[in-house]
């Protein structure tokens, strides 16, 4: 099992979304992206969408996440320092989009 850590901005936009009681459907995904990463991120799902050289990471996979009306992504990348764990890098809109 994997542990799942958080940028700051990753885990400010989870506060965000926790607290929105209109975007419940959206976080019931999210949390269910994130027991994925937990049991297995190695799953073939969670590393569909493969980005090399993100910003300072070296490898992220994007991971679409919907809800009713809202669609957003998580970024997520391996911990460099803890090996088998990862790190949510990103969660919200598409950038650019």
């Amino acid at each position: 099992m994997a542990e799942v850590f958080f940028t700051e901005l990753a885990d400010e936009q989870l506060t965000r979304l926790e607290a929105n009681a209109n975007l419940g459907r959206l976080l019931a995904r999210v949390e269910e992206v994130l027991d994925q990463l937990e049991q297995d991120p190695g799953q073939e799902q969670l590393r569909r969408h493969e980005y090399r050289q993100l910003l300072e990471w070296k490898l992220a996979y994007e991971v679409a996440v919907q809800g009713n009306s809202e669609n957003w992504v998580l970024l997520w990348t391996w911990h460099e320092d803890q090996p088998g764990n990862v790190v949510v890098i990103y969660l919200g809109a598409p950038p650019g989009g």
